[in-house]
């Protein structure tokens, strides 16, 4: 179930004319980042960062054939011999050693990891064997496994470990060095620039004046954005002046992909962000979704770079953040990097719906007995200045549709949230 799939395809795009909800969505991926070049780096420093060429395997694993076990390398042919009188011993055979000819009639004690002499086609495990005399005795039969890891046996050379667009793990790099790689070539951090205004706000910590609030969105969206391809660049709260957050947005598009702004993004007289657009020559794609929270939800272009204005209440904000900004990031990327999930949820009780705009609510999810679809509980539909609800909640759910009433039961899209 898409997350905008109830909503009807929008409208037509004119200055300060709202748009749908998916017709934002489709806006937004139209006019995501560019790809971001490409680069080679140390494989072990490149946990979650985006291959841009597939991995491919130099050689093969194993490299040669090895011991699965410690035991005796011996040839198949002498086990009748080995369970009677015993094998004589040839020398033993260690990890690291180079491969070598294993004398004829005989047997080598051989440790885990160690490379198969030439003569020998099967290990037996020591557990099975007793010395007697200078000599290897079998006492019990052996396995009908060689024991044996054959080259290749993992994975063959020129297999293809990865396609471009994968995420790199500590999982992938392990398989990656085993098969010879000790650099790859990845996509370079996507740059975020975000842009805070507000008068009332200050940093989260200073001391707090009558008519100031401390900054929660930008601590939001600081720890939505920690990710090894993503690098944010982050340039303050700025006053309510046009000027000013002119210039930082010229600053911010100037040294980033993407640009984010928070607050100012209104029609007030005191809202300077869409102003401080229009001084900067940006190109409107689209101000105003019909959604609730997060009308004013805004996205321009600043010298080719988009430009995502985000309210500065912070559940708006949030609300923008998951719908928009998230999709434009991984479309930028060519990966999901985000742990997020949109799934179907049952509502756990009759909910009327506010006509009009698609509305976006917190939700608690709890599973039934048959493990099923869970049920969605909605926390709260109130400000979207609210906090609380936000940070109970284990997901964002869409409520929309022509009905009045959406009875206990119905299937709404929620996003859920990772960890």
């Amino acid at each position: 179930m898409s997350f905008t799939s109830p909503i009807l395809a929008g409208c037509a795009v004119s200055h300060r004319q709202s748009i749908s909800v998916e017709r934002a969505l489709e806006l937004a991926t139209a006019h995501a980042p560019g790809t971001p070049l490409a680069a080679r780096a140390p494989l072990h420093s490149l946990r979650g960062r985006i291959l841009a060429e597939p991995f491919v395997a130099a050689h093969p694993v194993p490299p040669f054939a090895n011991a699965a076990m410690d035991g005796f390398a011996l040839a198949r042919h002498d086990l009748e011999q080995a369970m009677t009188i015993g094998l004589p011993l040839d020398a033993p055979i260690l990890a690291g050693s180079a491969p070598r000819v294993m004398r004829k009639g005989m047997a080598c004690p051989i440790t885990t990891g160690a490379p198969i002499p030439q003569g020998a086609d099967v290990v037996v495990e020591q557990e099975r064997c007793h010395l007697r005399e200078g000599r290897v005795v079998l006492h019990t039969a052996p396995s009908v496994k060689p024991h044996i890891r054959g080259v290749g046996e993992d994975v063959a050379a020129g297999a293809l470990l990865a396609p471009a667009g994968r995420i790199v793990t500590p999982r992938l790099a392990s398989v990656a060095s085993a098969s010879g790689t000790a650099q790859a070539s990845v996509r370079a951090p996507l740059r975020i620039a975000l842009v805070s205004t507000g008068d009332e706000i200050v940093t989260a910590g200073a001391p707090l004046h009558p008519g100031q609030i401390h900054d929660s969105v930008r601590s939001f969206l600081s720890m939505e954005l920690q990710h090894p391809s993503l690098r944010l660049i982050d340039l303050g709260v700025q006053p309510d002046q046009t000027e000013r957050v002119a210039e930082a947005l010229q600053e911010a598009a100037a040294c980033a992909d993407l640009v984010l702004t928070t607050g100012g993004a209104s029609v007030g007289r005191a809202d300077p962000v869409g102003a401080a657009l229009g001084i900067t020559g940006a190109e409107e794609i689209f101000q105003g979704v019909k959604m609730r929270p997060g009308k004013p939800l805004g996205l321009h272009l600043l010298n080719g770079v988009p430009v995502v204005t985000l309210p500065g209440n912070p559940f708006a904000a949030a609300v923008g953040y998951y719908l928009v900004v998230r999709h434009m990031i991984e479309t930028a990327l060519g990966a999901a990097i985000f742990s997020c999930e949109t799934r179907p949820a049952r509502l756990s009780a009759n909910t009327r719906i506010r006509s009009g705009n698609a509305e976006f609510v917190p939700v608690s999810l709890a599973m039934d007995q048959s493990g099923g679809t869970p049920f969605a509980t909605i926390i709260s539909r109130g400000s979207s200045a609210s906090l609380s609800p936000l940070a109970a909640a284990d997901g964002i759910a869409m409520l929309s549709g022509p009905d009045a009433m959406l009875l206990a039961g119905a299937e709404v899209p929620v996003l859920k949230f990772g960890s």
